[in-house]
């Protein structure tokens, strides 16, 4: 497996950073382009811009593959053989994790939330006395990511639909990975939602340099994106500050509220 971990030589201004992974892994296709987008009734003297990280890979798809690429590399330096993340019942981070994690070699398990939950871990726990694990495939419908997830080998297991990720999942990824553990020996690497942690936003470090070389810092006033978990705003936010470039920031959530974010982001 480490025939697949590349050095990775970070940009001259983010050296002084903490945490600079000595890895990646080749997932995506890089360095996509940038082409102007032209939508109807944009006010005269405004232009605007796509950044089309569609093109990163058709098997993978968008701009997951961006924190993918560092977070694999951790896990596979770590010499962990499972990957552990999350996400709601079609979460296309969950499906590009789980694409990886087959094309690299690696079991992938996925905790889901979903409205129709036919097993709980409480469920399981107040019947048996123990913590027990089930793979839930059979109880899906497969369609969508689903549909991916289950074709690139990954164990699902749902969970509420209103679950939590610091108080909910993360202690259930916890527990899942000491279960590997024990009835494998094998180590798991858990992954957040969205991939927004430490490692995973250095693929937006990245991005914003791959940037740099298109232009970004000479031709354009304002980034804006989703903000779905908080990793591409902190990657961006955070190169753009040791930029000290002109550059707007606007994430757009997409999920939870303004403060959330804020706060996860302080956490990385």
């Amino acid at each position: 497996m480490a025939s697949v971990l590349t050095p990775f030589s970070p940009p001259n201004w983010c050296n002084r950073l903490s945490h600079i992974p000595k890895y990646f892994v080749r997932l995506g296709n890089m360095n996509t382009p940038i082409h102007e987008w032209r939508l109807p009734n944009v006010p005269s003297g405004f232009k605007v811009y796509i950044k089309r990280d569609d093109m990163t890979g058709s098997t993978l798809s968008g701009n997951k593959v961006r924190k993918l690429e560092f977070l694999f590399a951790d896990a596979i330096e770590k010499g962990c053989k499972n990957v552990i993340t999350c996400g709601s019942i079609q979460s296309n981070f969950a499906r590009s994790t789980a694409v990886a994690a087959a094309q690299l070699g690696l079991k992938c398990h996925l905790l889901l939330r979903s409205p129709e939950v036919p097993y709980t871990m409480e469920s399981i726990e107040s019947k048996t006395g123990k913590l027990e694990y089930k793979d839930c495939s059979a109880n899906v419908t497969f369609e969508g990511n689903v549909l991916l997830d289950k074709m690139s080998g990954a164990s699902m297991y749902l969970i509420p639909k209103t679950s939590k990720y610091v108080i909910d999942i993360k202690p259930r990824m916890e527990k899942l990975a000491d279960h590997i553990k024990n009835e494998t020996g094998e180590d798991s690497y858990l992954v957040p939602i969205g991939g927004s942690n430490v490692v995973g936003l250095y693929g937006y470090l990245t991005a914003f340099q791959e940037m740099i070389s298109q232009g970004l810092l000479e031709d354009f006033d304002d980034i804006v994106f989703a903000c779905g978990s908080g990793g591409t705003a902190a990657g961006l936010s955070i190169a753009n500050y040791l930029n000290q470039s002109k550059l707007r920031i606007h994430a757009i959530t997409v999920s939870d509220n303004k403060q959330s974010f804020i706060d996860h982001i302080n956490i990385i």
